[in-house]
């Protein structure tokens, strides 16, 4: 989408505008509604600031604030525009020229882009407003990304940490292996001590670690290409293999299924049929194991078989609760039941995740300061011992 500027003559009078369209064809087209286009050119696009976390939220603070009192989205998003200054103000400048230009609120804001609203939030915001209830879903939205940051803030940091200390002693290893050791062999004092045979057990270890931090490294970077670049190619292979890794599989997929299971409690809950509520999520939830599961649901209530069962992924336990449900009511209290519990279950994994990486490199730094020993000192106090003697 592009942004054009115009002057146009309508039964107001003469005024300018501001207008998001494909191209200027679209923009003329739309604006001709309004009145008659004397004069549109392009806007140079210009990079768009970053919304920070806390102006995000008051940005959807007082958007939910006006639409739960009746206010409309564009009379909503002026005033905004209006009060505020700084990247809040272009923000709802950037929302009320999608608005105006046909699109609704939460289509709006999955289109402005990651520097605005990230893709976990739009998709929050999205999915509540299936329901009809905006305002709520915009509520809901800045609760689910509060909990976010507070998740990240407790595990981004000791996962970076666990992984530079990992990265640290494997680089430590490689040196003292590849550089320190052959410096250290040619000297008279190392041949005094024994030379390399008498280092043979050392080296060995030295290897050995260094070939299982290549190992866990080539494992690790294998998971991370299955759920990035596997879900975009094979997205259903690909989610049937994370499938299979505990907790892993819950740290990929849990944020995703939560978002989905809470939209589809909402749908429910207003009235949407069952079936109509599978094609729907089937249609906006991303490709892969989850989408398939709305797919076979949404064609088991089309022929009037059980559609609980026709949601392979889920855990039999949370099959058994939807399969038992008796009306709509429970139905939706299942499906929001299964959302919360894949919001505290992402929790619990990142948290549980960031404790094994952080174990895993204190391992290995231990490990590298043992090598180093074994290599420098030792062989030092050996020949110390010889001289002694």
């Amino acid at each position: 989408m592009a942004r054009y500027a115009a002057r146009i003559i309508s039964r107001s009078g003469p005024r300018e505008v501001e207008i998001e369209a494909s191209d200027e064809r679209d923009a003329r087209r739309r604006l001709s509604r309004e009145g008659r286009v004397i004069q549109i050119r392009a806007r140079r696009s210009r990079a768009r600031s970053r919304l920070s976390f806390g102006e995000r939220q008051v940005l959807l603070s007082h958007l939910a604030s006006m639409l739960s009192s009746g206010v409309g989205a564009g009379e909503a998003l002026k005033l905004i525009r209006d009060t505020f200054r700084g990247r809040i103000r272009e923000a709802a400048h950037g929302l009320l020229l999608k608005v105006e230009s046909g699109m609704s609120l939460a289509d709006a804001i999955g289109e402005s882009g990651r520097a605005s609203f990230p893709e976990a939030v739009a998709a929050m915001i999205k999915a509540g407003a299936y329901s009809g209830a905006t305002w709520k879903a915009l509520k809901d939205a800045m609760s689910f990304e509060r909990e976010l940051q507070a998740i990240r803030k407790s595990s981004s940091k000791g996962m970076w940490s666990a992984i530079g200390g990992f990265a640290a002693a494997a680089a430590f290893i490689a040196g003292t292996v590849f550089w320190m050791l052959p410096e250290l062999l040619k000297s008279d004092l190392m041949k005094l001590a024994g030379g390399k045979e008498n280092l043979k057990w050392a080296i060995d270890f030295s290897f050995g670690t260094g070939y299982a931090m290549l190992a866990l490294a080539a494992a690790a970077l294998l998971l991370f290409l299955v759920a990035t670049v596997g879900r975009a190619l094979a997205p259903s292979l690909a989610d049937a293999i994370i499938l299979r890794i505990p907790v892993y599989k819950d740290f990929v997929l849990a944020r995703s299924r939560y978002i989905a299971f809470y939209a589809l409690s909402a749908l429910i809950a207003t009235g949407v049929r069952m079936e109509q509520a599978f094609s729907l999520m089937a249609r906006t939830t991303p490709r892969g194991a989850l989408a398939d599961d709305f797919r076979r649901a949404a064609e088991a209530v089309r022929q009037g078989s059980p559609w609980a069962q026709a949601m392979r992924t889920l855990h039999p336990t949370d099959r058994a609760a939807l399969g038992s449900s008796l009306d709509r009511g429970q139905v939706a209290q299942a499906f929001a039941a299964i959302a919360e519990h894949y919001r505290e279950l992402y929790a619990r994994r990142s948290a549980a995740l960031t404790a094994v990486l952080q174990g895993i490199s204190m391992i290995f730094l231990t490990l590298s300061g043992l090598i180093m020993f074994a290599l420098t000192v030792l062989p030092m106090l050996q020949l110390s011992s010889k001289m002694v003697s």
